[in-house]
């Protein structure tokens, strides 16, 4: 399955504060899901101050071969206006949506979508 990590996860994971972050990580590496990662979380992940560990994470998964990056499209700030959820929300959504299965996050309440799986990491 296509995964679209959403930022929360992937803190999970570099900080180690959540064993299930970290098992779906390793199921992922087995070859039980492709994990996709969009420019808009290497975003995140650098203005909250964790690029090195960022970039040392997809470099890891490039060697694996287990991820798929997705830039985010110019058009997507301004559809993610019309979503009912917080604007950085929104654009993970969109960006999800047309590149992804599921959305694994934690914050489950600021993803109130049907037409995509929403899961938390240890629900996979």
């Amino acid at each position: 399955m296509r995964l679209y990590l959403d930022t929360n996860v992937i803190v999970d994971i570099i900080e180690n504060r959540d064993p299930s972050s970290y098992d779906l990580l390793c199921k992922s590496l087995r070859c039980a899901h492709t994990i996709v990662l969009s420019s808009w979380t290497y975003q995140e992940l650098l203005h909250i101050g964790y690029g090195q560990q960022a970039s040392t994470f997809l470099k890891m998964l490039e060697r694996h071969k287990k991820i798929s990056w997705v830039k985010q499209a110019s058009s997507d700030a301004l559809m993610a206006r019309t979503v009912s959820t917080h604007h950085a929300d929104a654009i993970h959504y969109l960006i999800a949506k047309r590149s992804a299965e599921a959305i694994v996050t934690r914050n489950i309440k600021d993803f109130p979508f049907t037409d995509i799986l929403i899961k938390r990491p240890e629900e996979l």
